[in-house]
């Protein structure tokens, strides 16, 4: 054992914002278990904003300090809110966020500081290069925004960011195979280390309880769409789907959760929209298969979930998705070009092959927060334990 790992370390974790999504739910379902194998963490949220929907950490279980508690105690753990700290360009904000997060690097004097999401890696992590403590800096990729979101020269420029962070980063992390590869190809690093994603255990509602609490018929497919309509998610396709005549002489139901009423322009009669649902997960055997039609994801933590309650994923084979679906050995990817028609006969396919006794894939402990906080102290330790660079 290193002799870091037989001490306790001091842990500063940086957020962009709490929404609902992946990074998120990683961020509050590893508190505990680092705490637990020695990393005493301060978790530092940004805020969400323009009306977006947001998870409190009070419910997750995580003890909130304000920011001149967390400064005037620190080793006090829990986490602490940076309302400047955000999603999107704002000079002055971005600003006051990174001498507020620089002035809790140089009082709290952490080992490391470990920043999840582009914002808070970008802040975190100049403000852990040039305090006067120099900690470990490790930064998570949870997927990548440098494909498929913006334009060709916001991408570029994007990359190149991204580049200039990570040559002065002790640490990269991937959550999957495919983001790593692409980290590669796109010139930002070779040398991420992939560590899968904490996927919060819940228990999980049966198929009939679940639809009864949904409002779904008891009988009959259903199929489901989890996420923001964001144009890299391809909603659209989802709701192609559910219009195609094959839809409706099956008579499947579509479930969206996650978009709220006034982001469908006109949806399909058998279109169900449930708004946003943090518990979703624990509602998820409602459905028969579950559809990601997305351009790209990280690592998408609702094919896991899905995966635990033995619902099936249908998507396209794309970064992220294809990684899921062979991780967890439930559902089916199809080719790009195959479009709506290949997700159709995808989810025709599963359906073929689904048993009223569903049943977790056995390969998904990886997935499970106590492992994953186990890989990150062992990676953590491992950092401290080198050697300075004479650089």
């Amino acid at each position: 054992m290193s002799s870091q790992l037989a001490s306790r370390l001091n842990l500063l974790r940086v957020l962009t914002r709490p929404n609902l999504g992946g990074p998120t739910q990683q961020a509050f379902a590893l508190q505990r278990p680092l705490e637990a194998l020695g990393v005493d963490t301060l978790l530092v949220v940004g805020e969400c904003r323009g009306g977006e929907a947001a998870m409190d950490p009070v419910d997750h279980g995580l003890e909130e300090i304000t920011f001149d508690e967390a400064l005037s105690e620190p080793r006090r753990t829990g986490f602490c809110r940076l309302p400047e700290l955000g999603r999107g360009l704002a000079p002055r904000r971005d600003w006051s966020a990174y001498r507020r997060l620089r002035a809790l690097i140089d009082t709290r004097r952490p080992h490391l500081v470990h920043t999840h999401t582009s914002k808070a890696g970008a802040l975190g992590r100049w403000a852990a290069r040039r305090s006067v403590v120099r900690p470990k800096i490790v930064h998570t990729f949870h997927g990548l925004v440098l494909r498929d979101y913006a334009s060709a020269p916001l991408s570029d420029l994007a990359r190149r960011v991204e580049k200039f962070l990570a040559r002065r980063t002790d640490l990269c992390l991937a959550v999957s195979e495919s983001c790593r590869d692409e980290l590669a190809e796109l010139g930002v690093t070779r040398k991420a280390v992939v560590v899968s994603p904490a996927v919060p255990t819940r228990a999980i509602q049966g198929r009939a309880v679940a639809r009864r609490e949904l409002g779904l018929p008891v009988e009959g497919v259903v199929l489901g769409f989890l996420g923001r309509p964001a144009p890299i998610k391809r909603f659209e396709c989802f709701l192609e789907l559910l219009e195609s005549e094959r839809a409706r002489e099956l008579s499947w139901v579509g479930v969206a959760a996650g978009v709220r009423e006034d982001e469908v322009d006109s949806g399909p009669p058998n279109l169900r929209v449930l708004g946003p649902d943090p518990e979703f997960a624990s509602k998820i055997a409602a459905l028969d298969v579950l559809v990601l039609p997305s351009k790209r994801e990280g690592m998408p933590l609702v094919a896991i979930e899905a995966a635990r309650a033995g619902v099936p994923v249908v998507g396209f084979d794309v970064p992220g998705v294809r990684d899921a679906v062979d991780s967890t050995g439930l559902g089916c990817v199809v080719p790009e070009q195959a479009g709506v028609a290949g997700l159709i006969d995808g989810v025709v396919r599963c359906l073929g092959g689904r048993s009223d006794q569903r049943t977790a894939p056995s390969q998904l402990q990886e997935f499970e927060p106590r492992f994953t906080a186990e890989r990150l102290r062992t990676l953590y330790g491992d950092l401290l334990d080198r050697r300075p660079s004479s650089s």
